[in-house]
Protein backbone atom coordinates (compact mmCIF):
# COMPACT_ATOMS: atom_id res chain seq x y z
CA UNK A 1 0.00 0.00 0.00
CA UNK A 2 1.30 3.44 -0.95
CA UNK A 3 2.17 5.83 1.82
CA UNK A 4 0.38 9.18 1.57
CA UNK A 5 1.59 12.48 2.85
CA UNK A 6 -0.66 15.30 3.97
CA UNK A 7 0.12 18.42 1.98
CA UNK A 8 -1.68 20.97 4.10
CA UNK A 9 -3.10 21.30 7.55
CA UNK A 10 -6.01 23.45 8.72
CA UNK A 11 -4.51 26.29 10.69
CA UNK A 12 -6.36 28.80 12.79
CA UNK A 13 -4.54 31.79 14.12
CA UNK A 14 -5.07 32.98 17.66
CA UNK A 15 -8.20 35.11 17.92
CA UNK A 16 -6.30 38.38 18.15
CA UNK A 17 -4.33 37.64 14.98
CA UNK A 18 -7.25 35.99 13.15
CA UNK A 19 -9.31 39.18 13.28
CA UNK A 20 -6.40 41.24 11.91
CA UNK A 21 -5.74 38.72 9.13
CA UNK A 22 -9.40 38.79 8.06
CA UNK A 23 -9.36 42.59 8.10
CA UNK A 24 -6.33 42.60 5.81
CA UNK A 25 -7.99 40.13 3.45
CA UNK A 26 -11.07 42.33 3.20
CA UNK A 27 -8.93 45.41 2.59
CA UNK A 28 -6.97 43.55 -0.10
CA UNK A 29 -10.13 42.43 -1.86
CA UNK A 30 -11.37 46.02 -2.02
CA UNK A 31 -7.97 47.22 -3.29
CA UNK A 32 -7.83 44.49 -5.97
CA UNK A 33 -11.35 45.36 -7.14
CA UNK A 34 -10.39 49.03 -7.33
CA UNK A 35 -7.30 48.20 -9.40
CA UNK A 36 -9.41 46.10 -11.75
CA UNK A 37 -11.95 48.89 -12.22
CA UNK A 38 -9.20 51.45 -12.86
CA UNK A 39 -7.27 49.32 -15.36
CA UNK A 40 -10.16 47.54 -17.13
CA UNK A 41 -10.28 50.11 -19.97
CA UNK A 42 -6.59 49.28 -20.66
CA UNK A 43 -7.25 45.51 -20.78
CA UNK A 44 -5.64 45.06 -24.22
CA UNK A 45 -2.27 46.20 -22.85
CA UNK A 46 -2.18 43.11 -20.62
CA UNK A 47 -2.51 40.70 -23.55
CA UNK A 48 1.00 41.20 -24.90
CA UNK A 49 4.16 41.07 -22.86
CA UNK A 50 4.17 38.49 -20.06
CA UNK A 51 7.88 38.27 -19.48
CA UNK A 52 7.92 39.62 -15.93
CA UNK A 53 5.78 39.45 -12.82
CA UNK A 54 2.23 40.68 -13.22
CA UNK A 55 2.58 43.27 -10.45
CA UNK A 56 5.28 45.13 -12.40
CA UNK A 57 2.99 45.34 -15.40
CA UNK A 58 0.18 46.69 -13.21
CA UNK A 59 2.52 49.13 -11.47
CA UNK A 60 3.38 50.78 -14.81
CA UNK A 61 -0.28 51.61 -15.48
CA UNK A 62 -1.54 52.25 -11.96
CA UNK A 63 -2.22 55.87 -11.02
CA UNK A 64 -2.89 55.44 -7.30
CA UNK A 65 -1.95 52.88 -4.70
CA UNK A 66 -3.89 51.39 -1.82
CA UNK A 67 -1.48 52.53 0.89
CA UNK A 68 -1.32 49.10 2.57
CA UNK A 69 2.45 48.78 2.63
CA UNK A 70 4.77 47.66 -0.13
CA UNK A 71 4.51 43.88 0.33
CA UNK A 72 0.72 43.82 0.52
CA UNK A 73 0.45 46.27 -2.38
CA UNK A 74 2.67 44.02 -4.50
CA UNK A 75 0.45 41.04 -3.66
CA UNK A 76 -2.65 43.04 -4.56
CA UNK A 77 -1.11 44.22 -7.83
CA UNK A 78 0.06 40.66 -8.64
CA UNK A 79 -3.43 39.25 -8.14
CA UNK A 80 -5.04 42.04 -10.17
CA UNK A 81 -2.40 41.58 -12.89
CA UNK A 82 -3.06 37.85 -13.13
CA UNK A 83 -6.79 38.50 -13.45
CA UNK A 84 -6.23 41.16 -16.12
CA UNK A 85 -3.85 38.92 -18.08
CA UNK A 86 -6.30 36.03 -17.99
CA UNK A 87 -9.19 38.24 -19.12
CA UNK A 88 -7.05 39.75 -21.89
CA UNK A 89 -6.29 36.22 -23.13
CA UNK A 90 -9.97 35.34 -23.06
CA UNK A 91 -10.75 38.50 -24.99
CA UNK A 92 -8.18 37.57 -27.67
CA UNK A 93 -9.71 34.12 -28.03
CA UNK A 94 -13.18 35.63 -28.31
CA UNK A 95 -11.98 38.08 -30.96
CA UNK A 96 -10.60 35.11 -32.88
CA UNK A 97 -13.88 33.21 -32.90
CA UNK A 98 -16.11 36.29 -33.32
CA UNK A 99 -16.24 35.94 -37.12
CA UNK A 100 -17.59 32.43 -36.66
CA UNK A 101 -20.26 33.68 -34.29
CA UNK A 102 -21.34 36.46 -36.60
CA UNK A 103 -21.27 34.12 -39.60
CA UNK A 104 -24.23 32.21 -38.25
CA UNK A 105 -22.56 29.24 -36.59
CA UNK A 106 -24.38 30.13 -33.40
CA UNK A 107 -28.00 31.22 -33.49
CA UNK A 108 -30.64 32.11 -30.93
CA UNK A 109 -32.83 29.32 -29.69
CA UNK A 110 -36.27 29.92 -31.19
CA UNK A 111 -38.18 27.31 -29.23
CA UNK A 112 -37.64 25.53 -25.93
CA UNK A 113 -36.06 22.11 -26.09
CA UNK A 114 -32.83 20.72 -27.45
CA UNK A 115 -31.16 22.61 -30.26
CA UNK A 116 -30.88 20.90 -33.64
CA UNK A 117 -27.60 21.08 -35.46
CA UNK A 118 -26.84 20.70 -39.13
CA UNK A 119 -23.41 19.14 -38.75
CA UNK A 120 -22.84 18.63 -42.50
CA UNK A 121 -23.49 22.28 -43.34
CA UNK A 122 -21.31 23.48 -40.47
CA UNK A 123 -18.43 21.17 -41.37
CA UNK A 124 -18.61 22.37 -45.01
CA UNK A 125 -18.47 25.95 -43.74
CA UNK A 126 -15.49 25.24 -41.48
CA UNK A 127 -13.66 23.52 -44.35
CA UNK A 128 -14.31 26.48 -46.68
CA UNK A 129 -13.20 28.90 -43.94
CA UNK A 130 -9.92 27.00 -43.57
CA UNK A 131 -9.40 27.18 -47.33
CA UNK A 132 -10.23 30.90 -47.44
CA UNK A 133 -7.19 32.86 -48.69
CA UNK A 134 -8.43 36.34 -47.76
CA UNK A 135 -7.86 37.05 -44.05
CA UNK A 136 -10.90 38.48 -42.29
CA UNK A 137 -13.25 37.51 -45.13
CA UNK A 138 -15.36 34.58 -44.00
CA UNK A 139 -17.52 32.62 -46.48
CA UNK A 140 -21.29 32.87 -46.15
CA UNK A 141 -22.80 29.84 -44.42
CA UNK A 142 -25.36 27.86 -46.39
CA UNK A 143 -27.78 27.31 -43.49
CA UNK A 144 -28.78 30.94 -42.97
Amino acid sequence: MAKTQTLSFPIRLPDTLQAEALRLLDASRLAINEILVDLWPQLDQFAGDRSGPAWKQVERHLLKRSGHGSRQERCEMEQAGRILRAQASRKQVFQTILPLLSAGLMREAKAPGPARKDYRAKSRFVRSAKDCTTPGKMPTPSWR
